[in-house]
This record gives structure tokens, sequence and C-alpha cells, in this order.
């Protein structure tokens, strides 16, 4: 790819959810990170088989990329062609590998990732290492599930109401505003209303704060 060649326009791209063009745009050094990220927020499972074939292809931007949108989709079927990526000739790919198998979170990835942490390269077996901790990490998780309060950093929920609107919004008191903040920090935009109430004594006539609505986080 020469230097002062037109530039893939990945957003474009993106637009049209051009999984072939964005495949192909991992050849280019200069985008293929926002390819690879674009190809995983598509998430078009029809990118899977393409990629799966691109993580033998010639050009090691080219594997790394598809390493990395593989990891990003989650699709299962990666799974084997991910751990033989782990012994690929280039240590960034083998990286790339062992992150998107820790991503998709396939429990045959647990012995080639133990393996991984034989690998010459460093940054390699870091990767190894940290993406075998989110095994761990869930089996934590399902033997001793935290208490809501806990999750929520001390943030409890009190009830579900009706605004003006006629959005639902759940409601939360929190013992401070910084508290309030980190809470709503967690939640995702565009799927649910939230009021948190910050030092109230009747939360059915609150003063409400801070709040996550559709356009966004707010205070008030």
């Amino acid at each position: 790819m020469g230097l002062f060649d037109r530039k893939p326009n990945i957003e474009k791209m993106e637009a049209k959810r051009d999984v072939k063009g964005l495949i192909k745009a991992l050849k280019d050094w200069r985008v293929v990170d926002e390819a690879a990220y674009v190809l995983g927020e598509i998430g078009d499972k029809r990118a899977v088989e393409p990629l799966i074939k691109a993580l033998e292809d010639e050009d090691r931007n080219v594997r790394w990329g598809a390493a990395e949108a593989l990891g990003y989709i989650g699709d299962k079927r990666a799974v084997e062609p991910l751990i033989k990526a782990l012994e690929d000739e280039d240590w960034y790919v083998r990286k790339r590998a062992a992150y998107a198998l820790g991503d998709i979170g396939d429990k045959r990835a647990v012995e080639p990732l133990t393996e991984a942490l034989k690998d010459d390269e460093e940054e390699v077996r870091e990767a190894a290492e940290c993406n075998l901790g989110k095994f761990k990490a869930k089996r934590s998780t399902k033997k001793k599930p935290e208490k809501k309060e806990e999750r929520e950093k001390g943030v409890k929920f009190v009830e579900m109401k009706y605004s003006d609107e006629g959005h639902t919004y759940e409601v939360y008191t929190a013992e401070s505003k910084e508290q309030a903040w980190e809470f709503i920090k967690t939640k995702s935009v565009n799927k649910k209303y939230y009021y948190i109430e910050v030092n109230v004594g009747d939360v059915n006539d609150p003063e409400v704060i801070v709040g996550l609505d559709i356009q966004g986080t707010y205070e008030m």
C-alpha cells in the first residue's frame, strides 16, 4: 500500500455496512485499527467466515486486524482459528489472538492461553495472562454473586415511576453526588431512563439532581 494511495473511507463503509470493503481495508496499515473496530461494531455475522480466512492472509496487518475484529464480534466459530493464530509467526498477531479469545470467553481457549504464557515475546505472555484472568473472574462471579447494593456502589433502587413525558424511569437513591455520578457512568444511554436522588428523605417528593435520559447525562 503506497504512502500516497487514497486512504479508505471507513466512515462511509460503516454507513453502508460494507463488510467486504472493511475487510479489504485491513490491508491498509493507516486504517487497520479503525476497520477492525468498525467490523466489530457492525457485528454482522457474515463477516465471521471472511475474517477467519483473513487470519491466514500473507499480510500481518490483515491477520491481526482480523483477529481483533473477531474478538469484537464474539462469534464462537472463531475460537479454533484464533487458537491456531496463537502460533502465528508474528508476535503481534499472537497478542491480538490472545485478546480476542479472552473477549469471546470460550473455555476451549484456557489451555492454549496457558501454553501461551511460555511465549518468547513478553507482550504475548502478558496478553495471555490478562485474558486467562477473565476466565477466573467469570468463575468467581458465579460462585460468589455480589449483592445489588455492592454492585451499585451503594446506590439503591427505589421504584419505577413515570415522568410527565410518559417515559418510564428507574429511581435510585445515593448518599452523595459523586456516588451518583459513578453509578450513572455505568449505565447504557438509549435503553432506560434513570433518576438518582441524592440525600433525600421523601422519595415521593425528591429533588432529582442527577439523571440519564435519551439525550445523555444531565444535572438539575
